[in-house]
C-alpha cells in the first residue's frame, strides 16, 4: 500500500486528537476513494459528450453534402419496399 501525507491546520489536528476513537486513515482512504470514483464518472461523461459532439459534427457534415430536399427516411422506406 502506498503512503500519502497531507497537512491540516493546528486547530483541526487538535480536534482530530480529541476524537481518537476514529480511524482517520480508514476514513480518509474511504473518502479519497469516493472522490476518485465520482471524478472518474464525471470525466467519463465529459468523454462521452466529446464523442457525442464528434458524432453530431459528422452527421451535420453528411447532411450538408445531401442534395436539397433529399430525405433519408424516404430512401430507407424505398429499400424496405424493394426487399419484399
Amino acid at each position: 500500500m502506498a503512503v500519502v501525507n497531507f497537512r491540516v491546520d493546528e486547530e483541526t489536528k487538535k480536534r482530530m486528537e480529541r476524537l481518537k476513537h476514529l480511524n482517520w486513515s480508514e476514513l480518509l482512504r474511504r473518502y479519497v476513494g469516493e472522490v476518485v470514483k465520482e471524478e472518474e464518472k464525471r470525466l467519463a461523461v465529459v468523454r462521452d459528450m466529446s464523442l457525442i459532439e464528434e458524432s453530431a459534427r459528422a452527421i451535420e457534415d453528411l447532411r450538408s453534402r445531401s442534395p436539397e430536399g433529399w430525405s433519408g427516411a424516404e430512401v430507407v422506406i424505398q429499400w424496405r419496399r424493394a426487399r419484399r
